[in-house]
């Protein structure tokens, strides 16, 4: 974030009251706007597909592709020509980062709420239930170094910030200096940025069918369960009824980050470690592995007796080291790591086979083969540094990826021929 300063100017015209004298000063403020509680909870609608502005999280399920436009909601892609992808609907969700699929039930965050959709329709979606302050309340970014007006949180969530300058007249002999408080301190310290990250798609038991996340989602289904990170917690809820979801309480877990279900495992990237934790029956977890890393930025992907993360440094993820660490976890008790591929500025991350995609920040889309998993490094089959990736989801030969950019979709059928087959652009404010 840019840092700004917000000037603070004194005015020496002295004023008089009585024996007092006072000199005024003037200073700006950013003022929450608010949605009221009610507007929220009545905004799920569908609107006319609008243009890509600030991607975000993606998920696939049945030729559809869903791309969250951050915290507004989700632009829903017919994807049966992957050279011709066609919008179909912009589903209006506000505070929206994360979503998963199952069956045809859309589970997404709106702010502090959790909702079901029925999206069997996708021009007539309908909400079907919704847990209200299941989340931490959250607040839009905002440039450091402003100040920020006091957050009243019976008046709904708070979707902007409105500049309003602010007189005062306070005493000459006083020592008063205008400061308003940040929303870590307003908050206690507890954490509240409305940035959340996380990992790939759910598994499943029984008859349900999910869909496929990117390597940033902090959703992730299994079964009749659904878990959420959420301010250094692991919400779990029991969605096996749509129209009656029931918060099971949450898993307290360090620095979490991203989630990725594999088979009945569950896998946790945080900023120090991958955690790995198995589901029973009742979907309850268990931890039963642990391997630890320097502080940084974490998502993970995994495939058979093997786990792929990304370590980002810089900003909030610690450390200046952006690696790929490779993890041999046939012992899950004891996680082996085997390989380390020096990154530029690694976010999301997916693999195929043995094909495996990183999404290299400003160094681009990363494709390798990773048959030989402790030599990486030595087989890179394709680099496209056009794009500024972040997420990727590998399915059936075709790419997804998202980034600062667009929408890209890539065939990688032939890996001697690996090439961009359509882009949706972002367009500019």
């Amino acid at each position: 974030m840019k840092k700004i300063i917000f000037p603070l100017v004194i005015l020496f015209a002295l004023i008089s009251d009585g024996c007092k004298d006072k000199f005024a000063v003037e200073y700006t403020v950013l003022e929450p706007e608010y949605m009221s509680y009610e507007d929220l909870r009545s905004a799920v609608v569908n609107e006319t597909p609008v243009p890509l502005k600030h991607p975000g999280k993606i998920y696939f399920k049945d030729n559809y592709i869903f791309v969250n436009e951050y915290m507004e909601g989700i632009h829903v892609f017919d994807n049966s020509d992957p050279a011709n992808p066609e919008e179909v609907t912009f589903i209006e969700i506000p505070g929206n980062i994360d979503m998963a699929i199952r069956n045809q039930t859309l589970f997404a965050d709106s702010y502090t709420d959790l909702v079901a959709i029925d999206i069997a329709d996708l021009q007539n979606v309908k909400e079907l239930s919704r847990l209200t302050a299941v989340f931490p309340y959250t607040i839009p970014s905002y440039e450091e170094g402003a100040r920020i007006g006091s957050v009243d949180q019976t008046k709904g969530v708070v979707i902007g910030w409105k500049k309003k300058t602010i007189h005062e007249e306070i005493p000459e002999t006083s020592n008063y200096y205008p400061v308003h408080p940040s929303w870590y301190e307003l908050t206690n310290g507890d954490y509240a940025a409305t940035a959340n990250s996380g990992i790939t798609g759910g598994s499943a038991n029984g008859a349900a069918t999910f869909g496929v996340a990117g390597s940033l989602a902090c959703f992730g289904l299994y079964g009749d369960y659904l878990y959420a990170l959420s301010d250094y917690k692991l919400k779990h809820f029991d969605v096996s009824d749509n129209t009656a979801m029931q918060d099971l309480g949450a898993y307290s877990i360090p620095d979490p980050e991203t989630v990725s279900i594999y088979n009945d495992l569950l896998f946790v990237g945080g900023n120090s470690s991958v955690t790995i934790y198995q589901i029973n029956v009742a979907g309850d977890l268990t931890e039963m592995g642990l391997f630890e890393h320097v502080t940084s930025c974490d998502p993970v992907v995994i495939q058979g007796d093997y786990a792929f993360y990304t370590l980002r440094g810089g900003t909030r993820c610690g450390s200046e080291v952006n690696e790929l660490h490779v993890l041999d976890i046939s012992d899950i008790t004891n996680p082996t790591r085997i390989s380390i591929v020096e990154m530029t500025e690694p976010f999301g991350l997916g693999i195929d086979d043995d094909m495996l995609f990183i999404c290299d920040g400003s160094d681009g889309l990363k494709i390798y083969d990773a048959a030989n998993k402790k030599h990486i490094g030595l087989n890179q089959i394709g680099h496209f540094k056009d794009i500024q990736a972040r997420d990727a989801i590998p399915v059936n030969g075709y790419l997804f990826v998202v980034g600062n950019d667009g929408f890209s979709q890539y065939d990688y059928s032939d890996p001697a021929n690996i090439h961009r087959v359509s882009l949706i652009p972002v367009q500019e404010e």
